[in-house]
């Protein structure tokens, strides 16, 4: 993780501020080291441009759990150029539309099981 960390602050010096969260993502997979999986690379991509540039993502990004409970509910999303995926929360069931799209992330991540019973108790 430390070896992550330099790495990306060699990236961050001459970085223009982005207004979307791709670029953020794409710094990090740059910057991130062997062994280093998506959901670091999207969590310390979301938390920089959430936490520290006070920005708010355009699209659920799916990975890991989050892509395991978009699957349930029958969306996949868009593959970007860096292998990520990426869908607009008007994909989402109308119950998901008050979320934010990082908040619709984590309730994909956290819910994936709970989505996927249920998917199986509709389909019975």
């Amino acid at each position: 993780m430390i070896r992550s960390s330099s790495r990306l602050r060699r990236y961050l010096r001459n970085m223009e501020i982005p207004k979307i969260l791709r670029p953020f993502y794409d710094i990090v997979m740059k910057a991130r080291v062997p062994g280093v999986g998506p959901l670091f690379t999207y969590d310390v991509a979301e938390r920089m441009a959430v936490g520290h540039y006070k920005f708010d993502p355009s699209s659920v990004y799916l990975h890991s759990g989050a892509a395991q409970g978009a699957g349930y509910l029958g969306v996949v999303g868009s593959k970007l150029p860096n292998g990520a995926h990426r869908a607009p929360k008007s994909d989402f069931p109308e119950a998901m539309q008050c979320l934010s799209e990082s908040q619709a992330e984590d309730y994909l991540c956290i819910f994936k099981d709970r989505i996927r019973q249920c998917q199986q108790a509709l389909d019975l």
